[in-house]
């Protein structure tokens, strides 16, 4: 793991965490069912459900971007104490939430709902770029440059959020695209009333 301590940028990656990221992407998810429409008992779940995104926005972050910190550094040092703190508590509290949403008399296809965040298993490692790996104009990629084609290679990471609705659709299996709501019954069918936005 040596060289990959080698290649974080403490001062790049302080920056993207100045910006918000976990709120950031909570921000930009989407708010409405397009699969399913469900009853009262279902949603009372799906509230704690978006209640759990939101308070814990950053540590799903963190699952869907498990960098390498260097041990040698005191940010690194502090950061990973930090994300360990968040996400042992959370993992456990969404999978708590995930049984009792599946025992609220809700079809195991809720879990592809994009309002619906996932919890990865495992986190998901972002492999910082090798210093040799050069744009076209010589330069070396940017964390925050790194970060933007990470997140556009692989939009599970960022649970889908900021992208298109025909997109995020077009990634579902065949028999869940075949569930989509027409765009009347998708209008108002928010995940739950407290959050619509």
């Amino acid at each position: 793991m040596g060289p990959l301590k080698d290649r974080f940028n403490v001062d790049e990656y302080r920056a993207i965490m100045e910006t918000r990221p976990g709120e950031r992407m909570y921000k930009r998810r989407v708010i409405n069912l397009i699969f399913h429409t469900l009853g009262v008992k279902v949603h009372v779940v799906l509230t704690k459900i978006v209640k759990f995104m939101k308070d814990n926005a950053l540590v799903i972050w963190y699952a869907g971007h498990w960098v390498t910190y260097p041990e040698d550094s005191s940010y690194g040092v502090k950061e990973k104490k930090k994300r360990k703190s968040l996400h042992d508590p959370a993992i456990k509290k969404y999978a708590e939430l995930a049984a009792e949403l599946l025992n609220a008399w809700t079809p195991k296809t809720i879990l592809y709902e994009p309002v619906i965040w996932v919890y990865p298993a495992k986190v998901c490692p972002w492999i910082v770029f090798d210093k040799s790996e050069k744009k076209p104009d010589g330069k070396s990629y940017t964390m925050a440059e790194q970060l933007e084609i990470l997140d556009r290679e692989e939009p599970t990471r960022i649970q889908w959020t900021g992208w298109t609705l025909d997109r995020i659709i077009a990634d579902r299996p065949a028999h869940i695209r075949k569930m989509l709501l027409s765009p009347d019954e998708r209008a108002n069918n928010w995940v739950c009333a407290d959050h619509r936005s």
